[in-house]
Formats: structure tokens, C-alpha cells, sequence
């Protein structure tokens, strides 16, 4: 027979209300339909056990809290149940994302021990709805950054544990669709931190990353979010969640190489093989120290193993910002082995990218890390310290023609859009904003002043500033023994406007005219992009020669002065302004409608009360109407509306309208409106009702069959009342429902669907 025979797990208990945020004291509940079993319950992040509170009736917390509850059979052999958990935030506001983590002996971890303890990660958006929480462990991130006050710590999903293996949510939605996260590195600006190195700016790896995102660099980068990160219930500051690159789910996700296809190599003091093996690497390597790079074929070769341009991207980049703490540290190469999949050539990733613009300790040992520092610094980089011999392969490969024109160029293209400062600055100034909020609290925990950040932030305004007036000089003194002359000032031209774009070399071009600055002694060349349902004429070039001939989408030339050149197109379709706009309000809503013209892929609309200093409410349709729910009663609103096209946003339309005052038309006794929105409805039901005077609605929600899937009692003030159902809605399969509201003996019913 069988002895010891452990059974199911207990039954996972079930805390109440929704984990979030409130602006007041909550009661807790813990439901249990275990039977014969006691409920176990903690408030100060550690995991419960048997040593526990015990669970007996709701309790009431009033400061920020995480609660943790877990049920023990009173049967042996049934195994404790998993845990569940949530973080309560009382009077608790934030502008960012906020990400709660808990675990008894965590607060070790992030005080600096070495150990690796589990523990909860619960993500809430900036809405304050949570969005992820599983379970894992927790690990030490950083070096240097390890002796300051506030660390960063890696998170591992661990599914085992009862949870889901993954945060199952769009972490990075400007970047990527993925929604699924193992992995999530919580940064604190490592060497950047503020206040803990002088000159820090909270900011600088974030930055980096984000404009090498931008710029399409061929490289792969930590994508960035900004966050708050609470210990244990205790606000423990600014943080990032940086995806990891070093991760065989972030190369399966991107380019379908799982772990056994990768061969994946890091340089940080030493050199080691993360997955894979280096020996087709070092074997390349050999092969271009050892052969004539300017021989085609043996570049051709090159090409075919190596992605060149990352190469490329990883020099100008790390030369651009100056940087400090590379090559010899920081350093990270890989590529994929499956036929089926993408980077299958060597590549290049980003990985800390704190010692820049002139920050932190000269670990590379770069000659100058001032703002003026020549753009061929890095090429002095002595072998001792460039030790994999990433510097050696640069300048070899630069002996063949191609590589070194594309090196040229591509700097260049940079220069000319993400490099420069009309473009680095408002970036820089986007970020910060995101954190500004935030900065006062984070001081308030760490130290230092708001003006001392600020002050520090201005300071690398002023480096990029810097660096973006003397580049291209630095260019032509390092490589003017090369043949490279100017720089020569190009205006780029589209006619008629908004008609296509034109593509210099590698980039095409932010805005136009495009003010452009390119080198002489090597040929660049334009291509002509035609917005969909136009066609490409012809180029005028003022002053040098091109070919093969003006009617070609694609020339080339060697600059010899400055010019202007146009790409003239025919058949585009102009983007235009919504026009006769019209409006049908209700008391709570209004449908709005409007007539557009031009290559039109969808409107956007905004709206807020007339002379009010609230956020915009947004909303992007395809159609040429929309209803606009939750509306404020007798109230003038004032909309904003363009149209958005292929290649282009058309100018603001203006509208105003006024929602309905209360009358006396009334749906039911006493109810003057009701609406039931959105219908469809996959998530939340909002439900807005206007009385005439104070009442209590009586509201079902019926299925199909006529039964009740929810029922409640509102007390209802005069005028505009709004109803969220949110669990109760969420909870509900997929099908056709009724809400029937009643009041004073009188009901209507409203169908709704839920997707």
C-alpha cells in the first residue's frame, strides 16, 4: 500500500479589497473555504507561518501595508496553501508606476548582504490599478553602486512558488508589445545614483539607452521605465524597471534564439562565455587581425559574420557620450545559432552606461573625458585595457573603404537627427519630467536638496550642449589625413510639403528643410521615400554633381560645397484637419462627428472642461465619430481634434460643446439620465445616472437566463452619480447581460455585452 500520502494543497485564501491605492483607512478581510483550517496572516512583508496572526475578523489598517495570508489544514497531510498577497497604499500619490516588493529577510538583501532571498513583486500602473504580481527571488545588482544606501536588486520569477512565472503586462509599451517578464532588473541609478556620487543626475544609463532605442542604433539595450519602488510597505525611492538583454527570453522574444542556440560572451574585469562558446568569435577575430580588410572578399566574409554596423553604432556611441567604463568593463557580444531566427551575426549590447558626459571614475582610462574630447578617442584606448581587442577590429575593418565611409557617414547621420542637441535635449527634458514629481520624496529618504539634483541635471545639459557644437570638427581633426573635408551645410527639402521624406545613408530625416552637415572626400547618398499614394519626380541639387541623374530615387555625391537639394513628389495626398465638426450631448456624454480628407489612419481627441486646468482626456478612433462617456452635467467642454496620416499629423480643429442640464424629462421617476458604458465592455462598467433629487437606485446586473450576477443599493445625492464595476464585471465570462436600475417603483433596463 501507499503510506505518507501527502495531499492537495489547501485552498488559497482570498484578501479583500483590491491591492492599490486609498485615501483612507482600509478594512481587511480574509475569505477561507478550506475546511477544518486555521487562516495565518502577516502586515510587515515577511511570509506567514504557523508563528502568525491568526485570522479571526476583518481588521483595519491605517499606514501603507502589505497583508499576507496563508492557510495550514488541520489534516496533515494536506500540504499549506499557496500565499496570497496585497499591498494596500494609504494616502499614497505617484505620478509613475509603482512596484511593491516584500519579503522577511529582503530588506537584507537591499541593506547590502549577498544573500538571495524570495519574496512578492506586485506592479501597479499609473492609474494605481495593479497589473502584475507573482513570486520569485530577489538578487544583489550592481558593484560600485552595491556600497550605497539604495541599491538595485534583480527579480526572478519563480512559478513553483504558486504564482504565475511571469509578469504577465506590457512593462515597456512605447518599445515593445512583449507582455511577458521573468526577469526585471530594479536599477537605482547605480553610479548615477543621486545623491550618493557627486554630479549625478539620476538619469544618465537610462538616457543612453533610451536614445540608442530612439536612434535605431544596431544594438541591444536595457529598455527603460521609471518606477517607485516600496520595501516591505516602506517607500524606498526612485528606481528604473530595465529589461534584460543577457536573457535567453529577451533574444527568444526579439529574435526566436532560445538559450541553447546562443553563443553569448561579457566582458567586466574578466571574460566569460554567459551562454554558447567563443571560439567561432575569437577564430573571427583572428581572421580580421590577421588578414587585408581592403581585400573585398576577405570584408565580404567579414560582413557575413559580423554585424558591421553594430560595431559601428557600439564606437560612435560610447565616443559621442564619452564614455568611461567600457571595453574592459561593461562589454557584451553575442549572436544566434537557430538557421530560422534573426541575429545571426555577431552583435553588439549596451550594458551600464553611468559613466558618461564626463561622470564617474575613468575606469577605461580614455584620454579625455571632457566635453571636447576628439570623436576618435576611443582608437587610443591602449590593448592592456582593450583587452578582447574590440578597438583592434574597429580600426583593421577600417582599413577597407566601405567600412570606414559607412563609419563616417553613419556619425554623421546621427549628428544630423538623435545626436543632435535639438534632439538629445528635449529627450533629456522628457525624462526628467517623468521624475521630477518624484525627486522630493526621493531626497526626502536619501539625501541632498532639489536644487542640487537640478543642478546637476543642468550640468549635463551643458556637457551634450557642448558636445553637440564641436563634433563635427572633431570629426574632419581626426580623420582629415583620411580624405575627409568640410563640413559642408545641406539644406534638405521636400516639395510640396508632407508629400514623402528623404533618407540620407543610414537615417531619415526628423523634420524639414533638414539642416544637415556632412563630409566631403567620400560619397553620401539620398534616397527619395514617397508618402503611400504618391510617386517620386525628381531631385534638384543647387551646386555639386550627383548621379546617375535627377530621376533617380537614389544619388549620390561627393560634397564639394554647401548646397540646398529637394526631392520634389507628385500625388500625395495632403493631411487635413477634421472639419464641419458637429455634437450631440447629453446630460453625461455626447457624441461628437466630423469629416476629414487625406490619407487618413485615425483621429485623435481631446476634451476637458472650457477654462479648466485638468489634464486633457484622450481618446483615438478610426471612425469620424465617437461618444465621449462620463461627462460633468450643464457643463461646457472645449475639444481639440486632429487627424493623423501615414507620414504626418494634421493642425488642431477647435470645437465646444455643453452637456444637457438637469430637465424635467426623466427616464424613470426620478432618474433624468442614465448611461451604461462601454459597451462592449472588457474590463471596467461605468454606469453614470442624474436624479432630479437624492434617492436609493436599487442596481442588478442580470445574465441571460434572468439570473443575479451582481445586486446593490446606491444612496444617490442630487444630480450626476458615476457607478465603476470592476471585479464584478471582470469576473464575468463572456456573453449578453442586462442592468436594470429602479427607483421609486419604476425600473429600465439596459443590455449590455461582455467581450
Amino acid at each position: 500500500g501507499n503510506f505518507n500520502v501527502i495531499g492537495e494543497y489547501a485552498s488559497k485564501p482570498a484578501i479583500a479589497p483590491l491591492a492599490g491605492f486609498y485615501t483612507d483607512e482600509v478594512e481587511v478581510s480574509i475569505a477561507n473555504t478550506e475546511p477544518n483550517a486555521t487562516v495565518y496572516y502577516t502586515t510587515d512583508g515577511g511570509e506567514p507561518d504557523q508563528g502568525s496572526n491568526i485570522y479571526t475578523e476583518p481588521f483595519t489598517i491605517t499606514s501603507t501595508t502589505v497583508v499576507k495570508a496563508v492557510v495550514y489544514s488541520n489534516d496533515s497531510n494536506t500540504p499549506k496553501s499557496f500565499t496570497d498577497y496585497h499591498t494596500f497604499f494609504i494616502n499614497e500619490e505617484h505620478t509613475i508606476p509603482v512596484v511593491s516588493v516584500s519579503g522577511r529577510i529582503l530588506p537584507d538583501l537591499f541593506n547590502g548582504s549577498y544573500i538571495d532571498p524570495v519574496g512578492t513583486f506586485e506592479l501597479f500602473d499609473e492609474t494605481g490599478d495593479r497589473v502584475g504580481d507573482v513570486m520569485g527571488e530577489f538578487n544583489k545588482h550592481g558593484n560600485d553602486s552595491w556600497a550605497y544606501d539604495q541599491r538595485g536588486v534583480d527579480f526572478i520569477s519563480r512559478d513553483q512558488m504558486g504564482d504565475d512565472y511571469a509578469v504577465k503586462y506590457k512593462i515597456y509599451p512605447h518599445f515593445s508589445d512583449r507582455n511577458r517578464f521573468q526577469r526585471v532588473i530594479l536599477k537605482a541609478a547605480a553610479n548615477d545614483n543621486y545623491p550618493e556620487v557627486n554630479g549625478s543626475a539620476h538619469i544618465r544609463d537610462a538616457y543612453v539607452h533610451h536614445l540608442s532605442q530612439l536612434a535605431n542604433l544596431e544594438m541591444d539595450e536595457r529598455t527603460y521605465e521609471p518606477c517607485i519602488v516600496y520595501l516591505n510597505g516602506e517607500y524606498w525611492g526612485v528606481y528604473e524597471m530595465r529589461e534584460k538583454v543577457d536573457d535567453p527570453d529577451y533574444t527568444d522574444y526579439y529574435y526566436n534564439q532560445d538559450e541553447e542556440d546562443l553563443d553569448f560572451i561579457k566582458t567586466w574585469g574578466g571574460t566569460w562565455q554567459e551562454y554558447g562558446s567563443w571560439d567561432d568569435w575569437y577564430d573571427l577575430h583572428d581572421f580580421i587581425t590577421s588578414n587585408d580588410m581592403a581585400d573585398p572578399d576577405n570584408y565580404a566574409y567579414v560582413e557575413s559574420q559580423l554585424e558591421v554596423l553594430s560595431l559601428i553604432d557600439y564606437m560612435i556611441l560610447h565616443a559621442h557620450n564619452v564614455s568611461s567604463d567600457w571595453l574592459n568593463w561593461n562589454t557584451a557580444w553575442w549572436r544566434g545559432r537557430n538557421p530560422d531566427g534573426g541575429a545571426q551575426k555577431w552583435r553588439y549590447i549596451l550594458w551600464d552606461e553611468d559613466a558618461t558626459f564626463g561622470h564617474y571614475i575613468n575606469y577605461t582610462n580614455i584620454p579625455d573625458q571632457s566635453a571636447t574630447a576628439d570623436p576618435c578617442n576611443p582608437e587610443e584606448i591602449s590593448s592592456w585595457v582593450d583587452f578582447e581587442g574590440h578597438v583592434e577590429l574597429f580600426t583593421d575593418l577600417a582599413a577597407n573603404e566601405d567600412f570606414f565611409n559607412l563609419y563616417i557617414n553613419r556619425y554623421a547621420d546621427m549628428n544630423n537627427s538623435y545626436f543632435s542637441c535639438d534632439f538629445m535635449i528635449p529627450l533629456l527634458d522628457t525624462l526628467i519630467a517623468r521624475i521630477a514629481p518624484e525627486m522630493p520624496r526621493h531626497i526626502q529618504k536619501w539625501g541632498g536638496t532639489v536644487s542640487g539634483w537640478e543642478n546637476n541635471v543642468q550640468q549635463l545639459k551643458d556637457f551634450i550642449e557642448t558636445r553637440c557644437t564641436v563634433i563635427d570638427e572633431g570629426i574632419i581633426d581626426c580623420y582629415e589625413d583620411e580624405g575627409v573635408t568640410g563640413p559642408f551645410e545641406l539644406i534638405i527639402n521636400v516639395e510640396p510639403p508632407m508629400s514623402g521624406q528623404v533618407k540620407a545613408n543610414t537615417v531619415i530625416g526628423l523634420e524639414y528643410p533638414w539642416q544637415a552637415t556632412y563630409f566631403g572626400g567620400l560619397p553620401i547618398e539620398l534616397t527619395a521615400i514617397p508618402q503611400d499614394g504618391g510617386a517620386f519626380l525628381y531631385w534638384t541639387v543647387n551646386n555639386n554633381v550627383y548621379g546617375p541623374g535627377q530621376f533617380s530615387e537614389i544619388i549620390t555625391m561627393e560634397l564639394t560645397e554647401h548646397d540646398e537639394i529637394t526631392a520634389h513628389f507628385t500625388g500625395a495626398i495632403p493631411c487635413g484637419s477634421p472639419f464641419e465638426i458637429g455634437a450631440e450631448p447629453t446630460m453625461t456624454s455626447a457624441t461628437v462627428d466630423w469629416l476629414s480628407a487625406g490619407d487618413v489612419l485615425s483621429h485623435e481627441i481631446k476634451y476637458r472642461p472650457m477654462g479648466s486646468s485638468q489634464d486633457w482626456e484622450v481618446e483615438v478612433t478610426q471612425d469620424n465619430a465617437i461618444t465621449l462617456y462620463g461627462l460633468d452635467v450643464c457643463t461646457e467642454y472645449e475639444v481639440e481634434m486632429r487627424t493623423i496620416c501615414s507620414f504626418s499629423v494634421s493642425e488642431y480643429a477647435y470645437y465646444n460643446f455643453t452637456t444637457e442640464c438637469v430637465n424635467s424629462t426623466e427616464v424613470i421617476n426620478g432618474v433624468a439620465e442614465l448611461q451604461v458604458y462601454p459597451n462592449p465592455s472588457s474590463e471596467d462598467l461605468f454606469i453614470d445616472i442624474v436624479l432630479d433629487e437624492s434617492s436609493d437606485i436599487f442596481l442588478e446586473v442580470l445574465s441571460l437566463s434572468g439570473q443575479h450576477v451582481y445586486r446593490n443599493v446606491y444612496n444617490m445625492p442630487y444630480g450626476k452619480n458615476t457607478i465603476r464595476l470592476e471585479q464584478e464585471v471582470q469576473q464575468l465570462p463572456s456573453g449578453l447581460y442586462f442592468v436594470r436600475i429602479s427607483n421609486n417603483g419604476e425600473s429600465v433596463v439596459r443590455r449590455i455585452v461582455r467581450d
